[in-house]
């Protein structure tokens, strides 16, 4: 059945090799990280919907989702991550992977949005960035651009890590322990203040209220900053039903259920994104967005609601 489904080959009877498939798990780490994930834990949290949904109903408590149902855990999935050991570091992993399909890849955000509408020492934040691997990607494409990588303690990323980057990289790129419910921190003094402040699959983990906290803290950040700042968000606009390829939209719906199974949180039409963004304090407006070609996301540009 493994031949059969294309995952190994049979070159004589009873011999088995690897598929050009199978050999690239075993070559390439990310790929290893990606099935390693989906396997512990994204397939054991699908089997479980039906079960959150016959214990709680509908409810968009953090704790109870169908990951809770099937970790035995009481606490919200990135709560309960740190408490595992090695999960923050396989989630990150398994997040870098997803830049390798063929909706995901960072290539959409460097292309989503005009940069060189920036100046040439433009300083991004890439928020709840990780390993910083949207920053790195943008940094190749463009060699001014400064940026700092915010995120929690167990899930950021350290200037060790991108090390055996050329140094005309590694030395643009600086990681910042920084929650992003909490107020952004002022600018170091050598680095100009932020030009963009960038959320990249961020919110669609966040049910509306959360993101609304997420937004309120950037929004404040653009009031009390540089007055030509601006938040780019690449994140899925769910289309409405009908409108694009059945294939292209299973895809998303599938991601759609994703979200409702580990954080009870939902991928979000236009209007939604447009409701979420004006109900920060102070408000936010979608300034323009774009969904380049092949990407499973779009890329927005929100700036203040003046």
């Amino acid at each position: 059945m493994a031949v059969l489904s294309g995952l190994f080959i049979e070159p004589e009877p009873t011999l088995i090799a690897h598929s050009p498939l199978s050999i690239s798990f075993v070559s390439d780490p990310r790929l290893q990280a990606w099935g390693t994930f989906i396997t512990k834990y994204g397939a054991p949290s699908a089997q479980a919907m039906a079960a959150a949904t016959e214990r709680w109903g509908y409810t968009q408590a953090k704790n109870e989702t169908a990951y809770n149902i099937f970790s035995g855990s009481s606490v919200f999935f990135f709560d309960h991550m740190q408490q595992v050991p090695g999960m923050s570091d396989l989630f990150a992993r398994y997040m870098e992977s997803q830049g390798l399909s063929l909706g995901a890849r960072l290539e959409y955000l460097i292309d989503g949005f005009d940069w060189n509408r920036l100046r040439s020492q433009a300083h991004i934040v890439d928020v709840g960035g990780s390993k910083g691997f949207a920053s790195v990607a943008l940094a190749r494409a463009h060699p001014g651009f400064l940026f700092t990588v915010q995120d929690i303690q167990t899930g950021i990323g350290s200037s060790s890590e991108i090390s055996h980057l050329e140094s005309s990289i590694s030395s643009r790129i600086r990681f910042v322990v920084q929650d992003f419910f909490d107020p952004q921190p002022p600018t170091q003094s050598d680095w100009p203040p932020p030009d963009v402040f960038l959320l990249r699959k961020i919110l669609h983990d966040w049910p509306q209220h959360e993101s609304r906290r997420i937004l309120s803290r950037l929004a404040v950040a653009l009031r009390d900053g540089q007055s030509t700042a601006r938040i780019i968000i690449m994140d899925t606009i769910l289309p409405v039903s009908g409108t694009i390829g059945r294939l292209q939209e299973a895809r998303l719906r599938v991601r759609d259920l994703t979200m409702a199974q580990n954080f009870n949180s939902y991928e979000r039409e236009l209007g939604e994104w447009e409701e979420l963004l004006e109900s920060a304090v102070p408000k936010l407006k979608l300034l323009n967005w774009t969904q380049p070609s092949g990407s499973a996301m779009a890329v927005m540009e929100v700036v203040l609601d003046r």
